[in-house]
């Protein structure tokens, strides 16, 4: 079993981080989804930090915020090593790959963090419900007020060009980002199979 402070110090910003949760809110998401995994969130490189940060959107959380020093019920970013240290299931990573985030990139990134800083967790049911339902009356409209989990990774891959926005970012669930599902994104970039951590 790998410590999370080695491996974080090789994980960059844009990495994918998949969490399997316990409970009976993860068990939805992962049997809804045909998937092993219930939350996924983004790595985060800030300057003023000598570890990566977790970027996030998760409902009901006691942590403080490194970007806004607030607590949040929704997106926030914590130090990804103390983030896998009280997660009880298991956490795989899937690296960005196929080149460097350009300074573009990460500017897009850090005005994308700051235009959804507080937001809370997804406040409507049928919008994370419609966004594991593919079938009729299964689509969603783009909506950042509120975000889960896959769709705040979803927006930041979209908003710095690495993922098309024909579908909107309330359509991806983790399964969806997931190597089963995801592999190759805009400009080069890909994502590694899945490493497990845990």
């Amino acid at each position: 079993m790998l410590k999370p402070d080695p491996l974080a110090k090789k994980l960059k910003t844009g990495d994918l981080v998949f969490f399997s949760g316990k409970g009976l809110s993860s068990d939805i998401i992962r049997y809804g989804t045909f998937s092993k995994w219930s939350h996924v969130g983004m790595v985060l490189e800030l300057e003023a930090y000598d570890f990566v940060a977790l970027w996030e959107a998760i409902p009901n959380s006691k942590d403080t915020c490194l970007y806004t020093q607030q607590a949040s019920n929704g997106v926030q970013v914590v130090p990804l090593y103390s983030r896998v240290k009280q997660h009880l299931g298991s956490i795989s990573v899937r690296q960005l790959l196929g080149g460097s985030l350009s300074a573009e990139h990460l500017n897009k990134l850090m005005q994308l963090l700051e235009h959804l800083k507080l937001r809370h967790y997804e406040q409507n049911f049928w919008e994370l419900a419609r966004a594991g339902w593919e079938g009729p009356f299964g689509e969603n409209q783009e909506n950042l007020d509120s975000l889960f989990c896959s769709e705040l990774v979803a927006a930041a891959y979209q908003h710095i060009g690495l993922l098309d926005k024909h579908k909107p970012s309330n359509e991806y669930t983790p399964a969806n980002l997931s190597e089963s599902q995801l592999t190759y994104l805009n400009d080069g970039f890909y994502l590694s199979p899945e490493i497990d951590l845990f």
